[in-house]
């Protein structure tokens, strides 16, 4: 069973179809897909078509993770970040907060062993995994306004580039205390987090700069080259920290106690 009303689909599709570059752009629209379901979407080159392949998939029966936690929710939040502060986004985020509203009514608490009394709180990789969807999404967000050529002072100021959303991934891996057969795997996490939010930052730094000079000028087409090699290069550091947290399905270690 999906989340989505059959006219809360069509509403969704119409809403995706006005996005920038979603009619021309089947690697635009392709950004809207979360990395787990890529593989099965059909594409099409006809933008009506893929949008809704896109939404059947995504909002499929057995769609909803094991966590609870519902990936049409993740792709309407994506697509906000797309074009924000048009009224496209405000009328996505007035349909988000419907269809969260409802996943909250269906969400049933899983039954679980009472934890001891002053036991530090688990981590969990879907913890770390929603911080590290969010800035995937304001990353391919970021990505496709930059793909635009010359892109203009304006659209690049709604650009929303939040570094401390891996920030945060670091710090929750870091708040690991893990058993000795998960050490390397910990390791790696952070080595993941690491790079990918070096080169977030650095996105984030040079987009800011780029607000100082008058579009076109050279030193504000460097600023874009520089943001669009460093947002590149974070996606892929954070699909490969992605990737690397869905390999470990079971519950992550409880945290270290504070001093």
């Amino acid at each position: 069973m999906g989340l989505l009303t059959s006219d809360e689909r069509e509403k969704l599709r119409d809403l995706l179809l006005k996005l920038p570059n979603i009619k021309t752009g089947r690697a635009t629209r392709n950004t809207l897909i979360l990395d787990d379901f890529q593989e099965h979407v059909e594409s099409s080159d006809i933008a009506h078509t893929h949008i809704d392949n896109i939404i059947a998939t995504v909002d499929g029966d057995g769609a909803q993770r094991a966590d609870g936690s519902w990936p049409i929710i993740r792709l309407i939040e994506t697509a906000i970040h797309f074009d924000a502060g048009s009224q496209t986004a405000e009328d996505l985020k007035e349909l988000l907060a419907t269809v969260q509203e409802r996943a909250a009514d269906l969400e049933t608490p899983p039954d679980r062993p009472p934890e001891p009394p002053n036991s530090p709180p688990a981590r969990t990789p879907s913890n770390v995994q929603r911080l590290v969807d969010e800035a995937i999404g304001q990353l391919r967000s970021i990505q496709s306004v930059l793909a635009i050529r010359d892109v203009d002072k304006i659209r690049l100021r709604h650009v929303r580039c939040d570094a401390t959303l891996l920030q945060k991934a670091l710090t929750e891996i870091e708040n690991i205390n893990p058993s000795a057969d998960r050490i390397q795997w910990r390791n790696d996490a952070l080595t993941f987090v690491r790079e990918a939010g070096k080169y977030h930052s650095k996105c984030c730094d040079a987009i800011a700069q780029s607000r100082g000079w008058p579009s076109g000028a050279t030193e504000y087409r460097k600023c874009l080259e520089t943001a669009r090699g460093a947002c590149e290069n974070a996606l892929k550091h954070s699909s490969d920290l992605s990737a690397h947290l869905v390999s470990q399905a079971s519950t992550f270690p409880p945290r270290k106690p504070e001093p």
